[in-house]
């Protein structure tokens, strides 16, 4: 009837839930990967407290706040409007040329911590 074609009385199928999966991955393509970590939360090396992470990301995420851990155990936390492993690719180079362009490598650099200990 015309009144069911126009206000149907039942509700259509519920939607399967799909299960969201967060933390950050790696996309296995690109040079930033060695440097990352597959997490879905961190811990803070000094505070132990523990963070976790909301939102699905990998390298190519952009609009992201991130952390290096330095192996000394101090943290960078640093944001970037970009995708990360662009980020990750100038710090690297940065601490390589040893450009002192920010404080982590600034803090690289004197500390004669090489660019592989980024992660």
């Amino acid at each position: 009837n015309l009144k069911e074609m126009l206000v149907p009385s039942m509700l259509p199928p519920a939607i399967a839930e799909i299960p969201l999966i967060s933390g950050h991955f790696l996309c296995g393509k690109c040079s930033t990967c060695p440097f990352s970590l597959s997490i879905n939360s961190f811990t803070h090396l000094i505070t132990q407290k523990e963070y976790p992470l909301y939102h699905y990301m990998n390298c190519n995420t952009s609009q992201v706040v991130y952390v290096i851990t330095c192996p000394c155990k101090l943290l960078y936390v640093g944001k970037t409007k970009r995708k990360i492993k662009t980020r990750m690719a100038e710090h690297k180079s940065c601490i390589r040329r040893e450009v002192h362009s920010a404080p982590l490598v600034e803090h690289w650099v004197r500390e004669s911590h090489v660019y592989t200990d980024l992660k």
